[in-house]
């Protein structure tokens, strides 16, 4: 057990520091008055921040839902959902905005029964 643990805070330390070291780079280049004054690069440092600290976000999340489950204080409501309705929704609101910022474009095919 002792074993498991250490390799998960050594897996979880290794998860938070490649992000904060990415914002740390990234506001260090911020910094530079030749990449602020630039509105590409401006942006592209403000994204990495932006993705950067939502990963670490993530991360959080994670670590606190499984605290949640090793207590088991937890309880599982369970209902019917519309997985077509949710994957939809995903490449709405997630995929889309990537493919789009790659400069190209998602559309739905035809269904089939």
């Amino acid at each position: 057990m002792s074993e498991i643990k250490n390799d998960f805070i050594n897996n979880m330390t290794h998860e938070f520091k490649t992000p904060i070291s990415t914002v740390s780079l990234a506001c260090e280049a911020l910094r530079d008055e030749q990449i602020r004054n630039t509105e590409g690069l401006k942006e592209r440092y403000l994204s990495i921040i932006h993705d950067e600290n939502k990963r670490l976000g993530l991360q959080v999340e994670k670590v606190l839902q499984m605290a949640v489950i090793e207590r088991n204080d937890f309880k599982l409501k369970l209902e019917e959902v519309n997985v077509h309705e949710i994957i939809e929704k995903a490449i709405a609101n997630i995929m889309s905005n990537k493919v789009t910022n790659k400069g190209g474009g998602l559309h739905q095919g035809p269904q089939s029964d």
